[in-house]
C-alpha cells in the first residue's frame, strides 16, 4: 500500500509562485479598472484583493457627495475581455448574488454604486454589458485562506524558538500571538458554514418571481419546517464547485454576521437528466485539490451509489473545517482510510472510509500501513469537533452528515465548548499568562480570556496584510 504524504502548510503565494500569464493579464486588467473607475469622484482605490483566470477584484472605498465614507466594496473587472467563458461565469455570479442569494446572511452581496440609474445604463452589475462588473461587499477582515496563513507563519516563528531554552516571557515577547484557532472559534465558523450550506440547499429566492429590495437586515439561512408526513421540503441541486478557504471571507468578532460564501462563478444545479458523458465532464469543475472523491472519480456521479448534491457542498465545508484546524492540507498520494465514529442516528461506533482520517486516532489495537500521523496540536481539539469534521469527508458520501444533523451538531458543540469552563477546577492555568498557557497547543478548557486574545491578535490588532505583489502592479 502506498503510505500517504505529509499534510502541507497553507501560505500565501509569492510572486514566483503564480502563474506569470494571469499576472500579466490581471494587471492590464487592474490598471485599465484603476483609470476608468479613479475619474468617479465618489471612489477611491484601495489595493488589490486577489485575482484569478477570469477576473482582478480590487478594494475601493465609496464616499458621498460630502466626501464622508459609507462603506467599502470590492469590484471585479475581467481579465480577458470578450471571453466567452468568462462573460458566461460573470453573469451567473450576478444571478448568484443578485437573485438566488439575495439579502442572505452569509452569501457576498452585490453593492450599489449606480443608485437611481436604469440597468440598461448601467456600468457595473449589469446584465447588458459586453464585458460584465461585479461590485460587491469587500471583505472586513481576511480570507480563511489568510487567516491560516497568518497563523501558519506564527506558529513557525514560535516553533524556531521553542527547542532554544529561551523563558516562556521571552518567547511571548518574540511572538505574542497565538499559533492555532481556538475550538470555541472553529465551533463558530463551522456554525456559519453550515448556515452557508444551508442556504445552498433552500435558498431563501430560489423560483421567486417578485424580489425582495436590497436590504441592510439580512436574512438569515434556516432550515424548513417539516411537512405533515415529517418529512423536510426537497433540496436543491445547488453546488459551490469551488468552496474552498480562499472563498470564505471572515469578518470580525461577531462571526455570525460576518462570514460569507464568496466566488459563484463555478456554481451550477446540478441536473441528473444529463447523460453519463456529460456528467463526468460537469462534475469536474473547481480545484483539483479540494476534489470530493466524486470529482476525483468521475464515474461515480453516474451511480446511483453516490449521490451529488448537497453532499459535496459539505464535503467542501468539511475539507474548511480540516485547513482551519490542521492549518495544512493533504499533498497527493493522498487516500482514505477507516477510522470507528459514531454512526448516524446514534446506532453507536462503526468503521467510516474517511479522507479527514488524519483527524482520528486508529481503531484499538489495529495498525493499518500508510496510515497518517495523529498529531499533537491535532489532538488538542474536542473530539465531537474532529469527528463530525471528518465525517464531512467521508468516501462515501451516504455515510456524510445531512445539513439537519450538522445544525444540532455544531449547535451542541457550541454551547459545550463554551459551558466546559463552569465544570473544569482551575481552568484559569489555560488562560493567558498562567502556568498551563501553551500558544502552540489548544488547552481541554478554553476560558474567555484564551478566546478574547485569539479575537485581539487576528482580528482587532491583525498581523500585516500587505499585497504581496504590490509593487509590481505599476510596472
Amino acid at each position: 500500500m502506498t503510505e500517504n504524504a505529509p499534510l502541507l502548510a497553507l501560505l500565501n503565494q509569492r510572486l514566483g509562485q503564480q502563474n506569470r500569464r494571469n499576472f500579466e493579464r490581471a494587471k492590464a486588467a487592474g490598471k485599465k479598472l484603476r483609470e476608468e473607475f479613479g475619474q468617479v469622484e465618489r471612489l477611491k482605490y484601495q489595493r488589490v484583493l486577489g485575482y484569478g483566470g477570469f477576473g482582478i477584484v480590487q478594494l475601493w472605498h465609496l464616499f458621498d457627495q460630502q466626501g464622508n465614507f459609507i462603506t467599502s466594496a470590492a469590484i471585479k473587472y475581467p481579465t480577458r475581455e470578450n471571453h466567452k467563458e468568462t462573460i458566461e461565469s460573470t453573469r451567473w455570479e450576478m444571478e448568484w448574488m443578485g437573485t438566488v442569494f439575495r439579502n442572505m446572511e452569509h452569501f457576498v452581496q452585490l453593492v450599489d454604486i449606480e443608485t437611481d440609474t436604469r440597468e440598461v445604463d448601467r456600468l457595473t452589475n449589469s446584465r447588458f454589458v459586453a464585458n460584465p462588473i461585479l461590485v460587491m461587499e469587500a471583505l472586513s477582515k481576511c480570507t480563511a485562506y489568510e487567516l491560516i496563513s497568518w497563523t501558519n507563519d506564527v506558529r513557525a516563528k514560535l516553533t524556531e524558538v521553542v527547542g532554544l531554552q529561551w523563558s516562556k516571557n521571552d518567547i511571548f515577547q518574540y511572538e505574542p500571538r497565538l499559533a492555532f484557532i481556538p475550538n470555541r472559534v472553529l465551533w463558530r465558523l463551522f456554525y456559519c458554514l453550515v448556515k452557508g450550506v444551508t442556504g445552498m440547499a433552500w435558498p431563501a429566492n430560489d423560483g421567486h418571481g417578485n424580489l425582495p429590495p436590497l436590504t441592510p437586515t439580512p436574512i438569515p439561512e434556516k432550515i424548513p419546517p417539516l411537512d405533515q408526513y415529517n418529512n423536510l421540503p426537497p433540496q436543491s441541486t445547488i453546488i459551490h464547485f469551488d468552496l474552498d478557504p480562499k472563498n470564505v471571507l471572515l469578518g470580525d468578532r461577531d462571526f455570525g454576521e460576518h462570514e460569507m460564501i464568496a466566488d459563484f462563478g463555478l456554481m451550477i444545479r446540478w441536473d441528473d437528466r444529463l447523460s453519463h458523458s456529460i456528467k463526468r465532464k460537469r462534475i469536474r469543475r473547481g480545484k483539483p485539490s479540494w476534489y470530493a472523491p466524486e470529482q476525483k472519480y468521475p464515474d461515480r456521479a453516474t451511480s446511483w451509489e453516490h449521490h451529488v448534491g448537497q453532499e459535496l457542498n459539505v464535503w467542501a465545508i468539511g475539507l474548511i473545517m480540516f485547513n482551519l484546524m490542521t492549518l495544512r492540507h493533504p499533498s497527493e498520494p493522498w487516500a482514505p482510510y477507516e477510522r470507528l465514529m459514531l454512526g448516524r442516528d446514534s446506532i453507536g461506533f462503526v468503521p467510516v472510509l474517511t479522507w479527514g482520517s488524519f483527524l482520528m486516532e486508529p481503531p484499538p489495537g489495529v495498525q493499518i500501513q500508510g496510515s497518517p500521523p495523529f498529531d499533537e496540536l491535532v489532538a488538542g481539539y474536542d473530539f465531537n469537533l474532529r469527528q463530525l469534521i471528518a465525517r464531512c469527508m467521508a468516501d462515501a458520501t451516504g455515510d456524510r452528515p445531512t445539513i439537519s444533523e450538522l445544525s444540532t451538531d455544531v449547535l451542541r458543540g457550541i454551547v459545550e465548548s463554551d459551558n466546559r469552563k463552569y465544570f473544569w477546577a482551575n481552568y484559569e492555568q489555560y488562560a493567558p499568562g498562567n502556568p498551563g498557557y501553551n500558544p502552540l497547543i489548544p488547552p481541554q478548557v478554553e476560558s474567555d480570556e484564551l478566546v478574547a486574545k485569539w479575537y485581539n491578535d487576528y482580528f482587532v490588532e491583525p498581523p500585516p496584510n500587505p499585497d504581496r505583489n504590490e509593487g509590481n502592479w505599476s510596472e
